[in-house]
C-alpha cells in the first residue's frame, strides 16, 4: 500500500533506520523542498541543508507504519481528540532518532526506563505500541505477499487472456476474409465459364443455323428451277433465267429465322454467253420484285436524279475507285473467274436494300474472294469483314455464300461419307498434303448463290441474362481485321477496332471458331485450300465490370465485422472489474 506523509526529519530518520534495521524491502519516493524559514534541527539529518516534506512509502502491513499512517489520520481526522495518540508516536520517532544519532557518534543510548523514570504514561504508550507492532508484524508480511502473488497472477492471465483474444482476432478476421474473397472469386470464375460456355455454343449455333437457312433455300431454287424439275416440266433449263414469285414472302420467316440483315438470290453471268439474255429477262422481270422504283424511277411522289434514278433496265452495274456508278464491264483480272458476274437479283428486305439490285457481287474484292472459293469448291463461303453502305456508324458485318446448283447431287455421291474439310488417303487414312485438289464427280454446275447478309454484333446479343454485364469478345478474322465488343446481358456495344481487352485477364482467355458446318457429298480439299478460306475466331475475356459484380469488399466488411466483435468483447472483460 501506499502512504503519503508530511513529517519532519526525525520521523523520517526513525523510518529510514527501522527498514534498514527489521530489513523490509520497501520502495520510497520522496519529495523535498528546501526550508524556507525553519533552520535543519540537530539529529540524524543536521549537516543536511534540505528538509523531508513530502514521503511516499509503499510497503507492506507493517505495525510500525501502521503506528505513523495513524498518526497521519488522526491528525487529519479528529486531531483534537486524539492528541495523546500523536504525542506517544512522536516520543517514539523521538527516541529512534536519538538513539541512531549518538550510535553514530559513538554515545552510548540510555534504555528506555532509563529515559522516562520519571514520566511513566509516554514509556507506557511507548512500550504499548512496540509490543503490538511485533506481535502483528510477522502475520501483515505474510498477508501482503500472498496478496502481491494474487495480483500477479491475475495481472498475468489478463494478460494471457487480452493476447489470446488478439491472436483470435486476427485468426477468425483472417479466416473470415480469406473464406469470403475464395467464395466470391470461385462464384466469378464459376459465372464466367458458364457464360463462356453459353456464348460460344450460342455463337456456333448462329452461324450454323445462318448456313442451314441458306442451303435450305438454295435446295428450294434448285428444286424449283433446277434441271430435272425442267425436263420433267418437258421445258428446256432456264439458268441463269430464274426469278422466283413471291420472293419476300417466301424468304421472310427464313430471313427472321437466321437473324440477317438482307437474304438474296443472285445467278452467275458470264459476260460473252449470257449477260444480254439475262439483262433482257431482268428488264421484263423487275415487276415481280415488288418495287415500282426499279421499273420506274419517276412512279413515285419524289423526283430523284442519277444515279438514284436507275432502274432495271440499266444493266449490272457496279462501282469505279471514286465510288461512283458505272456499267460494270464484266471483267475481272484478279479473279480465276475474270468474265463471271454475280448481280444481285431478288432480295429482302426490298425497302431497305432496293438500291443493290443489279449490282455486281464479284466486282468488289471481298466479295469477289469469297465467292471465288465458293464456285472452285462447291461449298459455302464467309467474307472478310464489310462495312456496308446502309451504315453511317462503324458495324462490322459479313455475307455467307451459299452456292445453287443447277441439280442435286447424284445418289451415289450423296451416300458417300467424304467432308470437304478433310482430305485423307483413302487406303492410308493419313492427311494429304499435296495441293492439288480432286476431281469433281458430283455432276453439278454452280448457276448462282444464296447471300445471307448479317452483322457480327447479332450473333452474340440476347445470349447472357441481364446480371451479367461486361463481358469481352475479340473477334478476329484470317484477313487480320480485329474488331472488339462488349457484351451486357441482351446489350452488344462496339469498342472498336482491334484488340481492347484488359490484359490483366488474359489468364481468364476462352476461343471459339466460327467454322461452317460441313457438308457431306462435296468435294475434299487439302489444308492448304482451307487456309484460302476466310475464316473467324473469338477470344472471350472478363473485364473489370465483369469481376465486379461477384469479387467485392464484403471481406473485407466481413473481417471488420470479426474485428469489431472481439473488440466489444474485450473491452467489456477488460472493464468488468471496474464496474
Amino acid at each position: 500500500r501506499t502512504i503519503t506523509y508530511q513529517a519532519p526529519r526525525q520521523v523520517a530518520s526513525f523510518i529510514l533506520r527501522s527498514s534498514y534495521q527489521h530489513r523490509y524491502r520497501f520502495r520510497f519516493r520522496f519529495r523535498y523542498r528546501y526550508p524556507s524559514t525553519t533552520k535543519p534541527n540537530s539529529g540524524y539529518f543536521a549537516s543536511r541543508s534540505r528538509e523531508l516534506s513530502t514521503l511516499y512509502l509503499v510497503l507492506p502491513r507493517c505495525p510500525i507504519f501502521s503506528s505513523v499512517s495513524s498518526i497521519k489520520r488522526s491528525r487529519d481526522s479528529n486531531h483534537g481528540s486524539n492528541h495523546s495518540k500523536m504525542r506517544a508516536s512522536s516520543d517514539i520517532a523521538s527516541e529512534c532518532d536519538i538513539n541512531a544519532t549518538n550510535r553514530e557518534h559513538g554515545i552510548s543510548s540510555p534504555s528506555p526506563a532509563s529515559v522516562n523514570t520519571n514520566n511513566d504514561s509516554p514509556k507506557s504508550t511507548a512500550t504499548t505500541s512496540t509490543t503490538v507492532s511485533s506481535t502483528t508484524s510477522a502475520s501483515a508480511t505474510s498477508g501482503t505477499d500472498s496478496e502481491r502473488h494474487q495480483n500477479r497472477k491475475v495481472f498475468y492471465i489478463r494478460l494471457a487472456m487480452i493476447a489470446t483474444l488478439v491472436t483470435a482476432t486476427a485468426l477468425v478476421s483472417t479466416l473470415v476474409g480469406s473464406y469470403v474473397s475464395a467464395d466470391e472469386r470461385s462464384n466469378f470464375e464459376l459465372q464466367y465459364t458458364d457464360s463462356v460456355s453459353e456464348v460460344a455454343e450460342a455463337f456456333q449455333h448462329r452461324i450454323n443455323t445462318k448456313h442451314d437457312i441458306a442451303k435450305s433455300f438454295s435446295a428450294m431454287i434448285t428444286s424449283r428451277y433446277g434441271n430435272v424439275a425442267r425436263k420433267v416440266a418437258g421445258e428446256e433449263p432456264t439458268w441463269p433465267n430464274a426469278t422466283m414469285p413471291d420472293f419476300q414472302e417466301v424468304s421472310e420467316g427464313m430471313l427472321r429465322i437466321a437473324a440477317g440483315r438482307a437474304l438474296s438470290f443472285n445467278p452467275i453471268i458470264t459476260q460473252d454467253v449470257d449477260r444480254m439474255g439475262w439483262e433482257a429477262h431482268a428488264a421484263e422481270s423487275a415487276w415481280m420484285l415488288e418495287d415500282e422504283r426499279l421499273v420506274d424511277a419517276r412512279s413515285g411522289d419524289t423526283y430523284v436524279e442519277w444515279p438514284e434514278d436507275r432502274t432495271v433496265s440499266f444493266g449490272i452495274y457496279s462501282r469505279d475507285s471514286d465510288g461512283k456508278v458505272v456499267y460494270d464491264p464484266g471483267y475481272a483480272p484478279e479473279s480465276k473467274f475474270k468474265n463471271v458476274m454475280v448481280p444481285v437479283w431478288q432480295i429482302a428486305p426490298i425497302e431497305t436494300n432496293k438500291k443493290a439490285v443489279m449490282f455486281n457481287l464479284h466486282s468488289e474484292e471481298n466479295r469477289r474472294q469469297a465467292l471465288d472459293h465458293m464456285m472452285e469448291h462447291k461449298v459455302p463461303a464467309l467474307t472478310a469483314i464489310l462495312q456496308l453502305v446502309q451504315d453511317a456508324d462503324m458495324r462490322p458485318s459479313s455475307i455467307l455464300f451459299n452456292p445453287v446448283f443447277d441439280t442435286f447431287p447424284s445418289s451415289k455421291n450423296n451416300n458417300e461419307d467424304t467432308s470437304p474439310w478433310d482430305h485423307k488417303d483413302s487406303n492410308t487414312g493419313e492427311e494429304k498434303v499435296d495441293e492439288d485438289e480432286d476431281e469433281d464427280e458430283s455432276g453439278q454446275k454452280v448457276v448462282g448463290s444464296v447471300s445471307i447478309v448479317f452483322s457480327w454484333d447479332t450473333l452474340l446479343n440476347k445470349i447472357l441474362p441481364d446480371y451479367i454485364k461486361g463481358m469481352v469478345c475479340v473477334l478476329q478474322s484470317s484477313a487480320g481485321q480485329t474488331f472488339t465488343y462488349s457484351i451486357s446481358g441482351d446489350t452488344v456495344t462496339l469498342l472498336g477496332r482491334g484488340d481492347r481487352h484488359d490484359p490483366t485477364y488474359d489468364k481468364y482467355a476462352h476461343q471459339v471458331h466460327a467454322t461452317l458446318s460441313p457438308l457431306r457429298g462435296r468435294l475434299s480439299m487439302s489444308r492448304t485450300t482451307q487456309r484460302k478460306f476466310i475464316t473467324y475466331e473469338m477470344h472471350m475475356y472478363p473485364s473489370a465490370e465483369f469481376e465486379a459484380q461477384y469479387v467485392t469488399n464484403r471481406a473485407g466488411l466481413y473481417s471488420a465485422g470479426a474485428v469489431l466483435i472481439f473488440l466489444f468483447t474485450s473491452v467489456l472483460f477488460l472493464l468488468y472489474d471496474y464496474l
